[in-house]
């Protein structure tokens, strides 16, 4: 098994950079190499996604990571010192090998799969999230996280990130894992329901498309120029019109 070692793995349809763009895998990742060509090799992730990404972002596993980034950014710093030029930095949802610090003490440390490390700050990650009743709300909140971040095909982190990829990350950080693409049929964990039983956190699917309810009537998502924006039927009804499927957990 490996894992991706540097901040965003990019992920093409071909081992070639100038082909389709078609998912990122953040640091911690994990996953298995299917296949090598020249400086590429072609993955797939452990949420079961398949691309080719360069030899160079992914390393063996040495220790699973515990601790998930819950800041759109966190750096990891050489010293427990916040006036340091940081080591790396993560991005949200990155998996990280975190020894929890002391109480009263501020920052604990990363270990790095080279065993190299540094320190971040405990605010700025938490364990590995596991579903929790409250899933709901923490996939709105997080979604909300993202506003104003750019549209990106294949993006999933808050550099960039498209409509599923948005839906992905909601739903991860709630301890829930989707399929990466906007398909319903692929995310065995949901099942269809209708619009009226449609509750905040469910999932509106379009064409190629897909968005997070909030309820009454409102929804965020990922699109075109304006990134990650909250809308509703009232001022947009052709959201509410082209439905053509809503999920919600099983």
């Amino acid at each position: 098994m490996y894992t991706v070692c540097v901040p965003i793995s990019h992920l093409y349809s071909l081992p070639d950079k100038t082909s389709e763009h078609v998912d990122e895998a953040l640091f911690g990742t994990e996953c298995e190499i299917l296949d090598d060509f020249h400086s590429f090799y072609k993955i797939k992730t452990d949420y079961e996604y398949i691309g080719w990404v360069e030899k160079t972002d992914i390393c063996p596993v040495l220790v699973r990571g515990g601790f998930v980034v819950k800041k759109l950014f966190a750096d990891l710093l050489p010293t427990p010192e916040n006036c340091r030029t940081p080591i790396i930095t993560f991005p949200k949802g990155s998996r990280v090998d975190y020894g929890a610090p002391h109480e009263g003490e501020r920052y604990g440390m990363v270990i790095l799969p080279d065993k190299t490390g540094g320190y971040m700050h405990k605010e700025w990650v938490a364990p590995y999230p596991k579903m929790t009743e409250n899933f709901r709300d923490i996939i709105v909140e997080t979604a909300k996280s993202y506003l104003g971040v750019q549209y990106r095909w294949g993006g999933k982190s808050p550099m960039g990130i498209d409509c599923s990829g948005l839906a992905f990350m909601s739903y991860q950080m709630a301890g829930i894992t989707l399929w990466r693409d906007a398909d319903i049929d692929r995310s065995t964990a949901l099942k269809q329901i209708t619009l009226a039983e449609a509750q905040k956190g469910d999932l509106l699917f379009y064409r190629g498309h897909v968005a997070i309810y909030e309820g009454n009537g409102r929804f965020i998502h990922s699109c075109g120029p304006y990134g990650v924006c909250e809308s509703d039927f009232e001022t947009q009804p052709h959201m509410k019109n082209n439905i053509i499927a809503i999920g919600t957990l099983k």
